[in-house]
C-alpha cells in the first residue's frame, strides 16, 4: 500500500510540475504586419497571379507571376525580370544566384542562371510538392512518383523525398513503400 501511495505522490507531483513548467512558458509572439507592395498588372513589380516565392542567398526575393520570374529587393523594390515558359508552382534559388522553378504543368524544372539564361531541363515527371536547394547545389525534391501505360489511370506510390545531386543524379530516395 506504501508503494501504491509513493506512486500516486509522485504521479501528482509530476502533474504539478508540468503545469507550473508550462505556464512559465511564454507564447510566440503574435505576427505583425510589416509591409506590402505591387499592384494588379503586367508591368515591372505589378502582378497578375504571384505564385511561388523564394529567397536567393542574396536575399532578393524571387516571385513566380504567370510566365515571368519577378526579382526585389527585400524592401520590395522590383530589380529585374524574365520571361519564362509557363507558369510555375515551384521556386528554389541555388546558392549561385541560378534558380529552378517547377512548371506548373509538371513537366520538370527548368534551371536558369543569375542573368535568366535557360541552363537545363530537368526532367522529373511527377506530381512534385515541394523543392529545396542546399548549400551544396544538391536538390531535395518532395511528391508522388506517377507512372504507368494509362495516362487516365496511372500508378501512383510515395510519398517520396528525392535527393539529386547538382548533375541530376540521384543520390538518396525516403518514403512509402
Amino acid at each position: 500500500m506504501a508503494s501504491l501511495r509513493s506512486c500516486l505522490a509522485l504521479s501528482i507531483l509530476a502533474a504539478i510540475s508540468w503545469a507550473c513548467d508550462n505556464e512559465a512558458r511564454e507564447s510566440p509572439p503574435t505576427p505583425r504586419y510589416i509591409m506590402s507592395f505591387g499592384t494588379w498588372g503586367t508591368d515591372p513589380g505589378e502582378f497578375r497571379y504571384p505564385w511561388p516565392i523564394a529567397v536567393g542567398p542574396d536575399s532578393l526575393l524571387y516571385v513566380g507571376d504567370r510566365e515571368r520570374i519577378q526579382i526585389f529587393t527585400p524592401q520590395g523594390d522590383f530589380v529585374r525580370q524574365w520571361p519564362i515558359s509557363s507558369s510555375s508552382s515551384i521556386i528554389a534559388v541555388a546558392p549561385d544566384g541560378s534558380f529552378y522553378f517547377h512548371n506548373y504543368d509538371g513537366r520538370g524544372f527548368i534551371h536558369y542562371n543569375t542573368d535568366g539564361q535557360f541552363m537545363s531541363v530537368f526532367d522529373f515527371v511527377n506530381m512534385v510538392s515541394g523543392l529545396e536547394i542546399d548549400a551544396s547545389g544538391n536538390l531535395y525534391v518532395s511528391g508522388l512518383r506517377v507512372y504507368g501505360p494509362d495516362p487516365l489511370n496511372p500508378f501512383i506510390e510515395g510519398p517520396y523525398l528525392w535527393k539529386f545531386n547538382s548533375n541530376h543524379e540521384l543520390i538518396k530516395k525516403w518514403g512509402y513503400p
